[in-house]
């Protein structure tokens, strides 16, 4: 079983949009605009996975069309990268884009039309393992299952 894991580790690594209380959220307004997606990543592999911010890479798209600043990852005092998350554990993970004012100004159009949407299936997360007897191939967890979001679902801060 590992050895068949280890050729495709992404496989073996369930991703979930979050939807409590909003699958994510935007902000418009202020110095740092950005739209912000939760996921919920369980670890169904025999291994004990790493996901850093090095390993994101990327860009969200906007109705279609992808935008300019790259994807990160989400890092502060109550979320860091995930270093060995065990087999059949959770863990969160929240992506962030920044957003250049035009995008802002789209996403505004959008909302007052009741349109748009934001995907994420553009962005790459690389899944690594570390010592373990077995070389395993970093992959990009597969996002292109996770639908476009519409607008009218995320949570939007006023800054």
């Amino acid at each position: 079983m590992a050895d068949q894991q280890s050729k495709s580790i992404e496989e073996y690594i369930t991703v979930r949009l979050m939807s409590y209380p909003a699958p994510g959220e935007l902000v418009l307004s202020g110095d740092r605009l950005c739209a912000i997606v939760g996921l919920t990543l369980r670890n169904e592999s025999v291994f004990s996975i790493n996901i850093q911010a090095t390993d994101v890479s990327g860009h969200f798209s906007l109705n279609n069309r992808l935008l300019a600043e790259p994807a990160g990852l989400l890092i502060d005092e109550s979320r860091g990268e995930i270093v060995n998350l065990q087999p059949l554990k959770h863990h969160e993970v929240i992506l962030t884009q920044a957003l250049r004012q035009s995008d802002a100004e789209e996403i505004q159009r959008c909302l007052s039309k009741g349109n748009g949407s934001i995907s994420i299936s553009s962005v790459d997360i690389f899944v690594t393992v570390q010592n373990f007897a077995l070389s395993v191939t970093p992959k990009p967890l597969r996002l292109s299952q996770i639908s476009a979001i519409p607008l009218k679902e995320f949570y939007r801060s006023s800054d």
